[in-house]
């Protein structure tokens, strides 16, 4: 896929679904729902969680999950801006790499026992630290490769990023 030369895209893991039901963490269940009601599609993409402010340097441009790795995210960027060429430098470098998931939850107590009831995505955030050491951007470029909107498009239950991405 040939894209405009005013943009670049970073796709990785964002999440490996790894979490237990009623948890802080996303189960692959939840991030299949996620995903299946397009929750993540143009979220606001930050840097370290807005830590220096919430500028918004990006979005989540298409998310799928692949069955062994998580949520895995294509984000765009505005390849004109200041801020977002030195961030494609910091990516392309290793500096910030990581990718994390900001996001709140709702919990209920029921006997003195704490359950997650809701999770709700507000922004993706480029990283150097990622909590979950997985969520790594695996691909950075201005030219998506041919076979990634394919692969996006088939049920997210049968999508595999190797598919997609031999390199991941």
């Amino acid at each position: 896929m040939r894209c405009d030369n005013k943009t670049f895209y970073a796709i990785g893991i964002a999440d490996p679904g790894t979490g237990s039901s009623g948890g802080f963490f996303f189960t692959l269940k939840e991030l299949h729902e996620v995903v299946e009601k397009s929750l993540i599609i143009k979220v606001p993409v930050w840097l370290e969680h807005g830590s220096g402010s919430p500028e918004i340097i990006g979005k989540v441009r298409y998310a799928w999950v692949d069955k062994k790795k998580g949520l895995m995210v294509m984000m765009e960027f505005d390849y004109t801006t200041l801020m977002s060429n030195v961030v494609l430098e910091w990516i392309r470098s290793g500096l910030f790499a990581g990718i994390s998931l900001g996001y709140k939850s709702d919990v209920e107590y029921t006997g003195g026992i704490m359950n997650v009831v809701q999770k709700t995505i507000n922004e993706i955030s480029i990283v150097r630290d990622p909590f979950h050491k997985s969520c790594r951007i695996h691909f950075v470029g201005t030219k998506i490769p041919d076979n990634t909107t394919t692969g996006i498009v088939k049920k997210t239950a049968d999508v595999s990023a190797s598919e997609i991405f031999p390199y991941f």
